[in-house]
């Protein structure tokens, strides 16, 4: 399953309308090592609590979970689950996550 194009505010933010079928609720244990999150830019996004959308969001440089703790408790924070393809070679069976 692929993760649909967010669409594109007036005002520039990425946003979906609707969840992604590949999100999930994220947990303080999703951003539990900052360090990782950021140099893979984590996407994350958080569900508005003025409109209906789900604003888009990735870890960069500076990044703390405190600044979305209020999101994260409300269980307004969703991350995008990790995808498992199966790759076949030779007479081996590999799962690949991306």
């Amino acid at each position: 399953m692929t993760i649909p194009e967010p669409l594109t505010h007036t005002l520039g933010f990425k946003y979906y309308s609707e969840l992604p079928p590949t999100a999930r609720v994220a947990t303080t244990d999703d951003f539990s090592n900052i360090a990782a999150c950021i140099k893979k830019q984590k996407a994350y996004l958080i569900h508005s609590w003025h409109y209906p959308n789900y604003e888009c969001h990735r870890c960069k440089p500076g990044f703390i979970v405190e600044q979305i703790k209020p999101w994260l408790d409300a269980g307004r924070v969703y991350v995008f689950e990790e995808v498992k393809k199966e790759v076949v070679k030779s007479d081996e069976s590999l799962t690949l996550f991306i």
